[in-house]
């Protein structure tokens, strides 16, 4: 089956104060139809530019998952299967998640819908599952009947290898990368319900607890792959991002405030996130943040009359997803509006999709891939919508881009399995 072909070449000129060298933002922007109902839901967006999706079949209620590549749209498996969790590695393998209670992991592999069950467990809810990723691997966290949580790496074979814990009763991963390596969060030794929590990192058959800033509590959020990890720790009384890498980790500061949270890790060690501007604040009032080359980099003031904004997704390129609470022309008052910046610019996408098709769209949901695209599923009237952006280089940037055709290839390899974390971006406008 295919989809509509119809696209749309939409360009816009972005000026900050009449600067020279001011960035013309462009995209093709192509709408993905032909799924049949209302409720479509983006999983992923490949660095191939193939969407993930699961969708109503038309005129019912069975759900199914598909995958939409340059206009052709595919089913995946057959009435009854599990749904679409994960985008397609370089083995043509995807993750799945069962319709039951207990979410169970699947992996479709050749067609072939195959449930994922670990020793003595009871719940191994697919949400909880990451990957898989080119090399076959997938790590799953799953409760056991003894109430402890438990994380395994699933072996291309099948095979489970418990990663362990840090001492205490529960391991929970968060991300993994092509390389095998998580990282993620488990409990220190002590009291049920009252054990210290610390990131961790896994490799070569390891777990390092990565510390904390000086308190007693630390997150992962993220992991590249060169292997540094992204998370925010406790310095005693403040809350801050950090990058660990090699044994290191480093204090990515605040923006006056006292809490950073991170987001997003790319592979130079690029993080984006949001802090707090002044401990007195509220969390309401934070500012998304571009961390790079020491330097924590507020975004907020490129965001057109934004009080408040959170960054949610950065690529190899530098490119940036936000949220900001700016005025909505249509009702004049405060509401979320996605941005994209690139570059030391910043456009607003919700007032460029409304300019461009209607009014009243809006955007609940964006996923940001190496090439730059964009995959965003938005509300129009109450109808669902999914449209994908291509950007469209200015005519001086095609040789080069064609010049690097093979590296993106690479690129998009390597970084396929670190965008999959729990925190996935999710945009809802008010």
């Amino acid at each position: 089956m295919r989809s509509s072909t119809r696209s749309w070449l939409l360009g816009c000129s972005l000026c900050l104060g009449g600067a020279a060298g001011a960035q013309n933002f462009a995209w093709d922007v192509r709408p993905i139809s032909g799924l049949g109902g209302n409720e479509a839901y983006v999983v992923d967006l490949d660095d191939l530019g193939r969407v993930y999706l699961n969708s109503p079949l038309p005129g019912g209620y069975e759900t199914r998952g598909y995958i939409e590549d340059h206009g052709t749209i595919r089913f995946i498996g057959g009435l009854g299967d599990p749904l679409v969790a994960s985008r397609m590695n370089a083995r043509g393998e995807i993750r799945g998640v069962g319709r039951d209670e207990l979410q169970r992991t699947y992996v479709y592999r050749n067609g072939v819908a195959i449930p994922l069950v670990a020793p003595g467990e009871t719940t191994m809810a697919g949400g909880q599952a990451l990957g898989p990723n080119d090399r076959g691997q997938m790590v799953t966290t799953y409760r056991m009947q003894d109430e402890s949580y438990r994380t395994s790496i699933i072996q291309p074979d099948g095979r489970f290898v418990d990663i362990g814990t840090l001492g205490g009763h529960a391991t929970w991963a968060i991300a993994m990368n092509q390389s095998g390596q998580v990282a993620g969060i488990s409990n220190l030794p002590g009291t049920l319900g009252a054990q210290p929590t610390h990131a961790f990192l896994y490799a070569n058959g390891t777990m390092t607890d990565l510390g904390t800033l000086g308190g007693s509590q630390s997150n992962a959020r993220d992991l590249n792959e060169r292997g540094q990890v992204l998370g925010e720790a406790s310095t005693g009384n403040e809350w801050h991002a950090f990058v660990y890498d090699n044994g290191t980790m480093t204090d990515l500061g605040t923006l006056g405030g006292a809490v950073s949270v991170s987001a997003d890790l790319n592979d130079l060690g690029h993080a984006v996130g949001h802090s707090d501007l002044d401990p007195a604040q509220s969390s309401e009032d934070s500012h998304a943040f571009l961390y790079r080359d020491g330097q924590m980099i507020d975004l907020d003031p490129l965001f057109a009359d934004s009080n408040s904004s959170f960054a949610t997704r950065i690529n190899n390129a530098g490119q940036v997803l936000a949220t900001a609470m700016v005025t909505d022309r249509r009702f004049n008052t405060r509401a979320a509006h996605l941005f994209f910046y690139d570059n030391g610019q910043a456009i607003d996408l919700t007032d460029y999709m409304r300019t461009s098709f209607n009014d009243v769209l809006n955007i609940e949901g964006a996923w940001l891939n190496e090439a730059g695209q964009i995959a965003l599923r938005t509300s129009i009237a109450g109808e669902t919508h999914i449209f994908l952006m291509t950007p469209v280089p200015e005519p001086t940037t095609w040789a080069l881009l064609l010049a690097g055709a093979a590296a993106l290839a690479v690129a998009g390899r390597r970084r396929q399995v670190s965008q999959y974390r729990f925190t996935r971006f999710s945009y809802s406008s008010c």
